[in-house]
């Protein structure tokens, strides 16, 4: 191949060492590499197709099945097993925080985009969404191309559907089936439609970028080594698929996906907050209109329609901050164009 930025080309040990590369740019046969910032890898193809493609993870520094996966397909890239026919953008989100196997140093990196980092005083993680979203205005920056970002996560606990895409707010331009079936393909078994703006990452490439973007959620968090990548295996193929230009069929992929809409947000408002269930409770449970759902204070929460289900519950969360979904189901033809 040609020259190596990292040693054994492996991207993730040199970010958890804190070495630094051996170099910061590399040409190969089909592709030149530029290391933009820590956890920042650009590819770049030397013909490339009509996409630009973000793939983001570790964004919560202990999320680590995102983190190998991406590292591994950069490996088979850097191997010449994998010829990238698309530009791509590689971030590591979080390396602090992944280096102390924490979800994040000072405070949640995503719920900091948007410019929303520039409101209070600056820390680590504020400053790493400047960064961030200085990368993708870099890399974003011909809007005549395609623009595509998977932001990927695993959830705190357990969930009723393993692995889930939550849809930024868009609705000037709502969503189109074939790109929700690109996701299907990839082992997606529902979808969660968000029913107003936000300061995560996949909210700022939509809204700022107008990118086919989504945080998709892959599982349970565990640590570094105790990932079963196979459990992923439908990711990779479609993952491989888009960087190589290769078609992928897509035909009633939707058929067997379950489709949600945020009702409500609730917010963690008083010191005294707690929930009615236990934490092992999976996302998407569902409650009976009357069942008491959380108490925030002397306030009581209930469910308001039978059906509604929860996805996020933390009720760790700081003041002010998100600490549940509660969402309702909805068809197909409720949500796309």
């Amino acid at each position: 191949m040609g020259a190596k930025m990292f040693p054994n080309d492996d991207f993730l040990q040199s970010l958890l060492t804190g070495e630094p590369p051996l170099c910061d740019t590399v040409t190969h046969e089909h592709f030149s590499a530029q290391l933009l910032a820590e956890g920042i890898l650009l590819i770049e193809p030397h013909q490339a197709g009509e996409q630009d493609i973000v793939l983001s993870c570790g964004i919560h520094g202990n999320e680590t099945a995102p983190i190998e996966l991406c590292n591994q397909l950069l490996q088979q890239i850097f191997a010449g097993t994998l010829v990238p026919k698309q530009r791509l953008l590689f971030i590591f989100g979080n390396p602090p925080a992944m280096r102390q196997a924490t979800r994040f140093v000072d405070e949640n990196l995503n719920r900091l985009f948007c410019g929303s980092h520039q409101q209070a005083e600056a820390n680590l993680e504020r400053s790493r969404a400047a960064e961030l979203e200085q990368a993708l205005v870099s890399f974003f920056r011909d809007a005549t191309r395609s623009r595509l970002h998977w932001d990927l996560h695993t959830a705190i606990r357990g969930s009723i559907h393993e692995k889930f895409a939550v849809c930024p707010y868009q609705p000037q331009r709502g969503y189109r089936a074939d790109t929700l079936a690109l996701l299907a393909c990839a082992g997606i078994e529902a979808f969660l439609f968000n029913h107003a703006p936000a300061f995560t990452f996949s909210y700022h490439s939509s809204y700022t970028f107008g990118a086919d973007a989504f945080t998709v959620e892959l599982g349970k968090v565990a640590p570094f080594g105790e990932n079963d990548l196979s459990r992923l295996s439908a990711l990779e193929r479609v993952l491989r698929a888009l960087i190589t230009q290769q078609p992928l069929a897509s035909d009633d992929a939707l058929a067997e996906v379950k489709f949600y809409q945020v009702k409500r947000v609730i917010t963690r408002e008083q010191p005294e907050f707690s929930f009615a269930f236990s934490d092992d409770t999976a996302n998407f449970t569902t409650f009976t209109q009357g069942d008491v759902i959380a108490k925030n204070g002397d306030k009581t929460i209930f469910c308001d329609v039978t059906g509604e289900a929860v996805v996020f519950p933390n009720a760790k969360v700081a003041i002010g901050q998100r600490a549940a979904l509660c969402v309702v189901p909805v068809t197909l033809k409720d949500v796309c164009m």
